[in-house]
């Protein structure tokens, strides 16, 4: 059963929240917007912030191939999620903080 509390857009695709918090497609779209934010936070930490640089690292990322590719990913992990009640370990954690790392980009530290 879904609601149509909101849709996961950031998977491209539209996704309606299921009144399950377990359901894998929540869990999908939740782990989109935070690997999402968190990659996109990181692009601009290597820039020097003017809006226009802001909106082109936006839109170079919506355009990417980076962004589909880390999109795949979220939906082949989602649709094979084992039960979250039933283990002890986080996968879903464990695969947002896998994906982050695979594609942020690396700021030299001064």
């Amino acid at each position: 059963m879904s609601t149509k509390t909101g849709a996961c857009a950031g998977l491209g695709q539209d996704v309606l929240f299921q009144l399950d918090i377990y359901s894998s497609h929540n869990i999908a779209c939740v782990m989109a917007y935070i690997v999402d934010l968190t990659i996109i936070m990181h692009r601009l930490s290597a820039i020097e912030i003017s809006e226009e640089r802001v909106i082109s690292t936006l839109e170079s990322y919506a355009r990417s191939r980076e962004i589909a590719q880390v999109h795949n990913d979220i939906r082949a992990f989602s649709s094979r999620i084992p039960g979250p009640r039933l283990i002890d370990k986080d996968y879903t954690f464990d695969e947002i903080i896998r994906l982050i790392e695979k594609h942020r980009v690396q700021v030299p530290r001064t």
